[in-house]
């Protein structure tokens, strides 16, 4: 079996029944599967960082649409006192107590600031589309990681007789590699 050994149960020397586990084994396959989709080798520390990298664009994409929004309503504000400048310059400039390109511009800010409106909302929907994209990686590869460490049960290798355990290979330990044409251990 290739793999990495998880749990030696017996040492070259101890007496085992038929069928007592010998050792444990993780299939190497599923461990290439959760380095794939986490990003990082099983055994190092930090396990996930594909993950931890999703969840911070989506931290930043939150706290960028609590911006934008913040945005949106200061532009509210804003279009609703160019609108008022723009009706009241407006009435005046008809009236002949204000100039008509003064009017003109105010009309043209309150243009503006409603250009500045759609703006921001265009960008607050591109970013809750970016922010349910990034969720939907998340829990896919949440969902992944939990399906790949479910199918990585351990292979157990028992003895095939009772006897006296021999070890066939002195390096054997804890996070050894193994591979399908090694002896790990003879039972005699």
């Amino acid at each position: 079996i290739q793999g990495v050994i998880k749990d030696l149960k017996v040492k070259s020397g101890d007496y085992v029944e038929q069928g007592q586990t010998i050792v444990q084994i993780t299939d190497w396959t599923v461990l290439e599967q959760i380095t794939q989709a986490t990003g990082a080798s099983p055994f190092s520390s930090n396990s996930a960082p594909k993950l931890e990298s999703l969840g911070g664009q989506i931290q930043q994409s939150q706290i960028q649409s609590k911006k934008l929004e913040i945005e949106l309503k200061k532009a509210e504000l804003n279009y609703a006192n160019e609108i008022k400048k723009a009706n009241t310059y407006t009435k005046l400039a008809k009236e002949g107590a204000y100039p008509k390109t003064l009017a003109e511009q105010a009309i043209l800010n309150a243009q503006l600031a409603k250009e500045e409106i759609n703006k921001l909302k265009q960008e607050i929907n591109l970013n809750r589309q970016s922010t349910q994209i990034a969720q939907a990686n998340f829990n896919s590869l949440k969902g992944q990681i939990q399906f790949y460490k479910q199918k990585s049960g351990f292979q157990i290798i028992k003895s095939p007789i009772s006897g006296y355990v021999l070890n066939e290979d002195t390096d054997l330990k804890l996070g050894s590699i193994t591979s399908p044409e090694q002896v790990l251990f003879s039972v005699a």
